[in-house]
């Protein structure tokens, strides 16, 4: 008896002495586990993280022939933090119990490697990239900065929305959007904003400055990774660590864009009653230039012939639908209309080339002040003469000859 009980304790602890070595190479596996190593195509990990582990499949009985080290029942959890689903493992050793839990650990290391290796691979390169574009733009934008008008520092700075490093909406083109947006502060400006389509529209509220190398580092993974999911396994980032990562991106963005007018700006190409104050923009011909103390004074004009109702006498011959009904018809006679609208701007700057004159424009500006006159040199012939005068003005565009010499859009 005394025999048996010995050799039952021999074989328990030989037992308990082979299982310690076997947790202990489950654990070292685990914890240096490399997918690029232990997986076939992205696939059977879990086979992979066994064979690491030296763990051998041996006979066993007729309703489950094999068995195999459970770790679920010989070691415990190596890994809280990200296999949450050990303590519902089975415990058994039979191969279909033991493989369930090869299969969460091996779920649970190609999470944390994919966290890992996203976030080591975003520092190394992805990071410096960004800091690279960031201090190009950068370089850029006090280039334009520099220029002396601040027509040409605001044509400089929104063509550089069309360089490679300004595609992204974070780091430098944050910047560059502010540098713009700092200078649209007439109303001439903030039209001309609006109606060249030069806003940024819904992306405004995407731009923000590039972060500390940890939070966009934290960003980056968590959107990339969001789709990594489980059972029983953490993901690579938690709802929480991806909520805060969202929450660092919106809280950077600040950007506020220029307030947009509360009208379209009118044209004063055509002719009607206007009353001044009001928004304008226009399409003229530069007749002078002339310097003042606020800077130049630019007066430039616009004109057009139409055709004018002189008067009209019912026939009694000719009949005519209008307006679903019949009537005669009208023998009218006609008169000439020359319409002259005359802007005149006191500007802080030109544009670099200046104006000369025979320019065109197209410009915007707040009229503050407008006045029309009419003449009548014969009883067919009219003259009327607009006068607008302008200020807070922004040049759009100049054109030389025919040749475009300025523009604000690139």
């Amino acid at each position: 008896m005394r025999a048996v009980l010995l050799v039952l304790a021999l074989t328990m602890s030989g037992s308990s002495a082979l299982a310690e070595g076997e947790a202990e190479r489950v654990k070292k596996a685990y914890e240096s586990f490399d997918s690029s190593k232990m997986c076939r195509e992205g696939r059977n990990c879990d086979r992979g993280l066994r064979e690491a582990a030296g763990i051998d499949v041996l006979p066993h009985g007729p309703y489950d022939p094999v068995k195999m080290f459970n770790p679920r029942a010989g070691m415990p959890n190596p890994d809280p933090e990200w296999i949450t689903g050990w303590d519902s493992l089975p415990a058994g050793d039979g191969y279909n119990d033991s493989e369930k839990t090869f299969k969460l650990m091996a779920a649970a290391a190609v999470q944390k490697e994919a966290r890992r290796g996203c976030l080591q691979g975003f520092k190394e390169k992805i990071y410096p990239q960004f800091l690279a574009a960031d201090e190009r733009l950068g370089k850029a934008i006090d280039a334009a900065l520099a220029q002396s008008g601040e027509h040409d520092r605001l044509a400089g700075l929104l063509a550089l929305r069309a360089s490679p490093e300004a595609k992204s909406l974070e780091g430098a083109r944050f910047r560059l959007e502010r540098e713009i947006a700092s200078r649209l502060t007439t109303p001439g400006a903030r039209a001309a904003w609006q109606f060249e389509r030069l806003a940024m529209g819904d992306k405004g509220a995407q731009l923000r400055p590039t972060l500390d190398i940890d939070s966009e580092a934290n960003a980056y993974c968590a959107d990339r990774l969001a789709s990594l999911r489980e059972p029983g396994v953490r993901p690579p980032f938690t709802k929480e660590e991806r909520d805060a990562a969202r929450k660092a991106l919106a809280d950077a963005s600040t950007y506020q864009a220029p307030e947009a007018p509360a009208r379209e700006p009118q044209s004063i190409n055509d002719y009607g009653d206007y009353k001044a104050p009001f928004l304008g923009r226009g399409g003229l011909s530069v007749t002078a230039v002339t310097a003042s103390k606020k800077g130049q004074t630019v007066t430039a004009e616009w004109r057009k012939e139409e055709q004018m109702v002189l008067g009209c006498k019912q026939t009694k011959e000719r009949v005519v639908f209008e307006n679903g009904k019949a009537q005669y018809d009208k023998n009218c006679t006609y008169g000439v209309r020359t319409v002259i609208s005359v802007l005149t701007l006191t500007l802080a700057d030109l544009p670099s080339g200046g104006l000369k004159k025979g320019d065109e424009l197209r410009v915007y500006f707040e009229v503050k002040d407008f006045k029309a006159k009419t003449a009548k040199p014969s009883a067919k012939r009219e003259i009327v003469t607009q006068s607008f005068a302008g200020e807070g003005a922004l040049i759009a565009e100049v054109k030389r000859a025919g040749a475009k010499v300025f523009s604000l859009a690139p």
